[in-house]
């Protein structure tokens, strides 16, 4: 689920290589956090968070809506469910709005 996600923004015009290509190597030389790792807030939106975390909250959402447990560290974490909804709730509105993506 994790990689279509990444289909998913490259269909809406995100460009996923480029972004990925800056996102993965800061983390590598310590100069940004893990960017798989995020934290629910209900004051944001999908598009608050980046491509990965993206990836990862989407999976997560799927697997909890599935009887699953999250697949992701950041997923298992979050013990108020509802926040999967208001963090995605523009995003199951209408999953083709551009807006969503990072």
């Amino acid at each position: 689920m994790h990689e279509m996600v990444h289909v998913w923004q490259h269909q809406l015009g995100y460009w996923v290589k480029l972004h990925g290509m800056l996102l993965h190597p800061g983390s590598l030389w310590g100069l940004l956090g893990d960017p798989y790792q995020y934290t629910l807030d209900a004051t944001k939106k999908l598009q608050d968070y980046n491509m990965e975390q993206q990836g990862d909250i989407i999976a997560d959402h799927y697997a909890l809506s599935s009887g699953l447990s999250a697949l992701s560290n950041s997923g298992r974490q979050v013990r108020d469910r509802s926040l999967f909804n208001l963090v995605l709730a523009d995003f199951l509105k209408d999953p083709s709005n551009a807006n969503a993506r990072p």
